[in-house]
């Protein structure tokens, strides 16, 4: 840990330090709510986003004060040229997109459009959802926020309700890649990506593991979600079905 925290501060990276932050909190407060009584957690968790927005709300007017004291200014480094340049392109394409994969070398209509607005050629839009939408389009930017959301509340339910290691960190990881790719390209691409398999196979094995308990012995409370409760009825009833009558 001590070797990754001075990597990132020798890597001088504002963003990167703001995120890890923002796990180390996540951690910490929900492993506080997983030691509280299953019938608090929910009203602990909607009190920590209450005083999320509320901070947010606060800390908005004090953004160029903040974003001074991080040696940023209010361009983030000239990226709001580059995400001025990726909107105008993006509705010359707004439906489909450009097609998936790079669409930002030298010559590409998405590159020029860019450029023109940021003065200079770029290579990188600075955000995961321009970048998305200039490749599949809105239908593909709703698609792929849909997912991401389904994935973030799945991790935080697991993280309130069967909180483990890898329950906090599939919720840590989720919501760093969110956040991240506000101001960076890193959930659908390298290791962004990988993350995020590993985040769905786990959620799946916990949602199958659910799945056999609630199917083996039907006493037990259902603390699956309302799909998984449907398919385990289904099941029961198809087992019963097939005993003999005595």
């Amino acid at each position: 840990l001590g070797v990754y925290v001075f990597a990132l501060a020798w890597a001088g990276s504002a963003g990167a330090l703001l995120l890890v932050c923002v796990g180390l909190l996540i951690y910490l407060s929900t492993r506080w709510i997983a030691t509280t009584s299953s019938s608090q957690r929910g009203v602990f968790a909607m009190l920590l986003a209450l005083l999320v927005v509320v901070f947010s709300v606060l800390a908005a007017p004090l953004l160029p004060v903040l974003v001074e004291l991080l040696g940023r200014d209010l361009t983030f480094t000239n990226r709001t040229y580059i995400w001025e340049g990726a909107i105008d392109a993006w509705a010359q394409q707004f439906w489909l997109g450009y097609g998936w994969g790079n669409i930002l070398d030298e010559g590409d209509a998405a590159a020029s459009a860019i450029s023109e607005l940021a003065g200079y050629s770029v290579r990188s839009t600075h955000n995961g959802y321009l970048a998305t939408a200039l490749q599949l389009g809105v239908l593909g930017l709703a698609v792929s926020v849909l997912f991401l959301v389904s994935l973030l509340t799945g991790a935080l339910r697991t993280a309130l309700c069967r909180p483990s290691v890898q329950a906090l960190w599939s919720l840590q990881i989720m919501v760093i890649l969110i956040l991240g790719d506000l101001v960076e390209t890193r959930a659908f691409v390298n290791l962004g990506w990988l993350l995020i398999c590993l985040v769905a196979a786990y959620a799946h094995k916990g949602e199958a593991a659910s799945l056999d308990r609630f199917v083996a012995d039907p006493s037990l409370p259902a603390r699956a979600s309302g799909a998984t409760a449907k398919v385990g009825r289904r099941a029961r009833l198809r087992r019963s079905a097939h005993r003999p009558i005595v």
